[in-house]
C-alpha cells in the first residue's frame, strides 16, 4: 500500500456495510500499550523511540493481520500527507503534530492500525462500519495477543497496565461509535438532554473544589485540595511525602500550560488509580 492508494479508494469503515449504518458510521476500539524498559514518549530519546519503532515492526510479522501491512514515517511526511493520515482516522493529530520519531502500521483495508510514538508506545485500533464493538474488540484483542506477547509490556499486577495518561491506566481499553446526525443538518438544531443543575458550580464541584482563603496562592490551594481529596480516598490522612509527590505532579502538568482545575483534575484522578483507594 502507498499513500496514494488511500486517496484512491475509501476506506472499509465507510462502506455502509455493517449493521445500524444508516445511523452508526462506525465503531472503533482502542489499546493502549507501552514497553516496560523505555520511559514514555515525553521523556524517550530519539535512540529509544527509534528503537521502539523496530521492535514492534519486529513484533507485528508474528500477526498474520499486519504481516502485510504498510508502515509510514509521520516523522518524514509532509504536512499535506500526515493530514490526510488523519482525516482516515489512521493517527491522531497529537500524532501528526509530534515532532519525535513515530508513525503508523496500517492493516489492509485500512480496518487495522497501530500508532507508534504517540502518547504512548503503542495504540492498536481497530475500525468497522456500522455498529460492530465486539468484532471490532475481537481484532484488537487478537492482534495484541500476536504483537505483545513477542514485547515487554509494562504492567504492574495491581494497577494493570501502565500508560502515560492516568486515564488509561488499567485496560488501556476504549470504545467508540461515531454517529451520524442527519437530523441536525435539517432542522440545524440538537435537542440534548443532560443533567441540569439548578446553580454552577453544583454541590458536587464546590466539595472538591472548595473556597479557600488560600485560594490566592495556587500551589497552597492545590495542596489543600489534593490532599482533602486524597484523605477521603484513602481513608487516613495523607503523608507529608506522599502530599509533596502529588504536587510534584501538579507542578509538572501545571507547568505544560494546563490550568489550575484541569491539571487538579488530572492529580485527582492519578489519586483514584492509586492501590491505597482501589485495594482498600
Amino acid at each position: 500500500m502507498k499513500l496514494h492508494d488511500l486517496v484512491d479508494h475509501s476506506a472499509a469503515w465507510l462502506d455502509a456495510s455493517g449493521p445500524y449504518s444508516d445511523v452508526i458510521v462506525s465503531s472503533r476500539v482502542r489499546l493502549a500499550r507501552n514497553l516496560r524498559t523505555v520511559p514514555f514518549t515525553t521523556q524517550s530519546t530519539p535512540d529509544e523511540e527509534i528503537g521502539v519503532v523496530e521492535a514492534v515492526l519486529g513484533a507485528a510479522q508474528s500477526s498474520p493481520h499486519l504481516r502485510d501491512g504498510t508502515y509510514f514515517d509521520v516523522a518524514a511526511m509532509t504536512e499535506d500527507d500526515r493530514q490526510l493520515l488523519v482525516e482516515r482516522r489512521l493517527i491522531s493529530p497529537a500524532l501528526a503534530l509530534r515532532k519525535g520519531r513515530g508513525g503508523v502500521l496500517v492493516g489492509p483495508h485500512e480496518r487495522f492500525s497501530i500508532m507508534i510514538n504517540e502518547e504512548d508506545h503503542l495504540r492498536f485500533q481497530a475500525l468497522f462500519a456500522g455498529f460492530e464493538p465486539e468484532t471490532a474488540w475481537s481484532l484488537v484483542d487478537s492482534i495484541d495477543d500476536d504483537i505483545c506477547g513477542g514485547l515487554d509490556i509494562a504492567f504492574d499486577e495491581q494497577m494493570g497496565y501502565l500508560t502515560a495518561c492516568p486515564t488509561n491506566i488499567g485496560t488501556g481499553l476504549r470504545a467508540s461509535t461515531l454517529i451520524h446526525l442527519p437530523g441536525l443538518v435539517l432542522v440545524e438544531s440538537i435537542e440534548v438532554t443532560a443533567p441540569y443543575h439548578p446553580e454552577w458550580p453544583p454541590a458536587s464541584r464546590r466539595r472538591i473544589l472548595f473556597v479557600s482563603p488560600r485560594r490566592g496562592d495556587e500551589e497552597a490551594y492545590a495542596g489543600e485540595v489534593i490532599g482533602r481529596f486524597a484523605g477521603r480516598a484513602f481513608r487516613r490522612p495523607l503523608a507529608p511525602e506522599e502530599l509533596e509527590r502529588y504536587l510534584g505532579f501538579w507542578r509538572d502538568i501545571r507547568g505544560d500550560g494546563a490550568g489550575l482545575e484541569e491539571s487538579l483534575r488530572e492529580v485527582l484522578v492519578a489519586v483514584l488509580c492509586s492501590p491505597h483507594f482501589l485495594f482498600l
